[in-house]
This record gives structure tokens, C-alpha cells and sequence, in this order.
């Protein structure tokens, strides 16, 4: 229905902007949304690049004519069109991007702020493009755009532990009226790891957020810096009573991060267990399969379920069951 919505003039923009939420799922629609890539709209055809970026890898295709869109020095939304090469990951416009961020734009400041985060996520080992990027995404952090300060907190993240001079501006983030943006700070924080251990009082007091996800962001964030959030546990131990399972098995995983105790192990084992073999995200099925080759040596349950995810349709989850496995023996 919304492929058909996009044929009609006054339907496309509504239709991609549906599009653009459902993101990666939407990857049927690619084609019928990169036709609108040059629609003589201009708005249609801002919300069509954006949409490309939002469907991600399925929208690949798009890749050429994004290229030149941002040759174009005329063109209105080259901005958008670098954001959407690199959500593409695309190494066919790595030449064309680091033009665009040289070039001295004063009316179109976004342009090389676009460009060189679309190359971090092209080439995020390279050297070179981390140390342009750092000072550039920190700054990003205050845009008035919840999306740049979305994007960069992501980029950040992706950096790792080089970005630890971002931190208190990450953190100034935790204080962000975007839900989303607070989010992909705390991701950030989280890996960059223990260079933001001066961010964990703010962090921690995420914990009693309404919010249920920025609850479990925050546990998610206190476990990755480890011994670090010891003043959390007792927060920590009080989410193991959440009526929200996904809640309570991230806090339950985070008191095993930070410094299990007999206690903690025996409430964590059951919900990691559970986590391993039911959850839909790989990435938490990895994490509950590495902290079970931690605490579960001795028990047949874990031992069990470990065996079970050796079989896992996803081979990183294979792999780091096989690795616990490994150490519980």
C-alpha cells in the first residue's frame, strides 16, 4: 500500500515518511523510493534521500545518483545526500565525500560536517578520518538538529575509547528532551568504555527515568564500564524486580559486569539463560552467551543452553557461545 501511495503526487510524502520509520524492513520499497531521487519537488526529494539513508543497506542501488547529487555544487540537500552514502556504507563515493569536506561552504556548514561523518562510517579504522572526525562529531553534539546530535553521539560511539575527550559533552546529552538522542548517548558512554566512568553519578540516576528503555540503556551503559558503577549495584539490584523482563535481564547482566556476588549469579543465570535463547537482537544473545561463560561453570542449565546456541542462526552468536562453552569446562 504505501509502494502504491508513492505513484500518487499527493500521497509520496506521507508514504515516505512511513518509509523512512520503518527503516531496514522497508527494503521492498528501495526501488520505488529511489525513483523519487530526482523528483522535481524539492521537498519529496529531500524526504526520498532521507529515506534511502533510514532503509539503509537495501537501498543500495541508490548509490550513483546519491554520488551525483553530491557533485552537484548547486544541488540544495548535499548534505543529505552525503548522510545517506555513508548509512550506505558506500566505498564507491569515498573520493567524492572527502572533496566535499574540504570545500569551504560558509552558507552550508552541514555539508562538511555530513561528509566526513559519512566517511567514519565508510572507513571507521581509518587513522586519519577518526582525528578529523572527533572534533568535528563533539561539536555536532550541541546542533539544533536532534538528528545531527543523534548521528554524532552514534559516530562517537563507533570510535570507541579514542573519543574520550567527548565525554562531558556526551553527557550534557543525558540531559536531551530527544529521547533518542539520551539513547544514543548512553550507547556512546558505554562504548567508549572506562573513559566515561566520570559520566556514571548522571547515569546512574537514569535509573529511576520514566522511560523504560532509557532505564535499560542506563543499566546497559553501568555494566559495560564495569567495576566502575559499584555505586549502582544497589539501584541495580532493586530492577531485578521489574515487571519488564528485557529490564530486569540487562540489570541483572550488569550486576555481573560490574562484581557479582553468590546472589546476584544465581538470580542472573535463569534470565541470562532466558536472554540467550530467546531474544530477537544477536547482539543480546552474544553478550548473555559471554557473561554465562563467566558465572556458569558447574551448572548444567547454562551448560545446556550454551550447547543449544552452538546452533544459532547467527555465526558471531555461534561463536561466542562455542568461546563459553570453552570456559565453563
Amino acid at each position: 500500500a504505501l509502494i502504491q501511495s508513492l505513484k500518487t503526487g499527493t500521497t509520496q510524502q506521507i508514504a515516505l515518511s512511513i518509509i523512512s520509520e520503518l527503516g531496514p524492513d522497508a527494503a521492498d520499497a528501495a526501488a520505488s523510493v529511489i525513483a523519487l531521487l530526482n523528483s522535481k519537488d524539492e521537498t519529496t526529494q529531500r524526504l526520498a534521500i532521507l529515506t534511502v539513508a533510514s532503509i539503509g543497506q537495501g537501498a543500495k542501488s541508490a548509490t550513483p545518483q546519491l554520488i551525483k547529487l553530491l557533485e552537484n555544487k548547486q544541488f540544495s540537500f548535499r548534505p543529505a545526500a552525503a548522510f545517506a552514502l555513508g548509512k550506505l556504507e558506500a566505498k564507491d563515493a569515498v573520493a567524492t565525500l572527502k572533496s566535499a569536506s574540504n570545500e569551504h561552504q560558509p552558507d552550508n556548514p552541514t555539508l562538511r560536517l555530513a561528509s566526513i561523518w559519512a566517511l567514519l562510517q565508510i572507513e571507521p579504522s581509518n587513522a586519519e578520518t577518526v582525528k578529523t572526525a572527533l572534533p568535528e562529531l563533539t561539536k555536532a553534539l550541541q546542533h539544533e538538529n536532534p538528528l545531527v546530535r543523534r548521528e554524532a553521539a552514534l559516530a562517537l560511539g563507533r570510535i570507541g575509547s579514542p573519543a574520550k575527550n567527548s565525554v562531558p559533552a556526551l553527557q550534557s546529552l543525558l540531559n536531551d528532551k530527544e529521547p533518542r538522542v539520551r539513547m544514543e548517548a548512553l550507547v556512546a558512554l558505554a562504548e567508549i568504555g572506562p573513559g566515561s566512568k566520570d559520566a556514571i553519578p548522571k547515569i546512574e540516576s537514569l535509573l529511576s527515568e520514566r522511560d523504560p528503555q532509557l532505564r535499560t540503556a542506563a543499566c546497559y551503559t553501568l555494566g559495560r564500564l564495569g567495576a566502575e558503577s559499584k555505586s549502582a549495584v544497589p539501584r541495580l539490584k532493586q530492577l531485578l524486580a521489574s515487571r519488564d523482563s528485557l529490564q530486569k535481564t540487562v540489570a541483572a547482566w550488569a550486576l555481573v559486569e560490574i562484581g557479582p556476588d553468590a546472589d546476584t549469579v544465581k538470580a542472573a543465570i535463569p534470565l541470562l539463560v532466558d536472554a540467550l535463547l530467546g531474544a530477537r537482537n544477536p547482539n543480546v544473545r552474544i553478550q548473555a552467551a559471554e557473561t554465562l561463560g563467566k558465572i556458569g561453570r558447574g551448572s548444567a542449565v547454562v551448560s545446556t543452553a550454551l550447547k543449544g546456541a552452538v546452533n544459532d542462526q547467527d555465526a558471531t552468536v555461534r561463536k561466542a557461545a562455542e568461546s563459553a562453552l570453552a570456559k565453563i569446562k
